[in-house]
């Protein structure tokens, strides 16, 4: 979790609630896979880890980090709405790509509203990758998701995109952090305010309010209006 710009009350508040739903977990559901920065900290919970990573390359060298964890595995797609919808993937300049996504930068993540001005954020190429539903997904590699039912979300303004696709494997579901924007920081991406009427439409409750205009919120099921 990025805890930049938080009080302590805060961060201490969001570690504790975060802390309390990993260890409640079967396993993780990790969507936006990246490179997997979290795979230490997975390992040292005892969590079994799906890890799902749109571009091919970065996916490899998951894998291979992903070596010295039993327990941790990934898969290689672009999550959405669509099966076998052709997207252009465009690759970012920061970190190895690690702000890449189906949307460009909008004017919060690039130009002079950028809040990561010291970056220079900008896209530097793209790559035709084809869109996969995660039901399809979880189906097609036979993956039981009711073994993951920690989910992460960080898919670069491709969130709800990702949810409208994963109606089936939503009901394994009994918490997610998810990555939200206040503000346009991918040109196209889902607001918080959509998304988080989506979540709540699904069956779900935030365990907290987000303080920042890039943020991350964590969501568990509201068992009081079934699952």
């Amino acid at each position: 979790m990025n805890f930049n710009g938080l009080s302590k009350e805060s961060k201490e508040m969001r570690l504790a609630r975060l802390d309390e739903r990993q260890r409640l977990a079967k396993g993780v559901l990790h969507l936006g896979a990246h490179l997997g920065q979290e795979s230490d900290s997975y390992a040292a919970m005892s969590l079994p880890v799906i890890w799902v990573e749109a571009l091919p390359h970065i996916y490899e060298r998951l894998q291979q980090r992903l070596q010295a964890f039993p327990d941790q595995s990934a898969l290689c797609a672009v999550l959405g709405d669509e099966d076998g919808k052709q997207v252009k993937f465009n690759v970012s300049n920061n970190w190895e790509g690690v702000s890449s996504s189906i949307f460009d930068f909008g004017p919060y993540g690039s130009g002079e509203q950028s809040l990561w001005p010291e970056i220079g954020l900008t896209m530097v190429e793209s790559q035709m990758l084809q869109m996969k539903t995660l039901d399809q997904l979880a189906a097609s590699a036979r993956v039981d998701l009711s073994q993951f039912d920690f989910w992460v979300l960080d898919l670069q303004g491709a969130e709800l995109l990702a949810l409208k696709g994963a109606t089936n494997s939503l009901r394994h579901c009994k918490s997610m952090l998810v990555e939200i924007s206040q503000q346009c920081v991918y040109e196209g991406g889902v607001l918080w305010s959509e998304l988080n009427r989506h979540i709540l439409a699904a069956g779900f409750r935030p365990l907290w309010n987000p303080e920042k205009i890039h943020d991350e919120v964590l969501f568990i099921r509201d068992t009081s209006i079934g699952a």
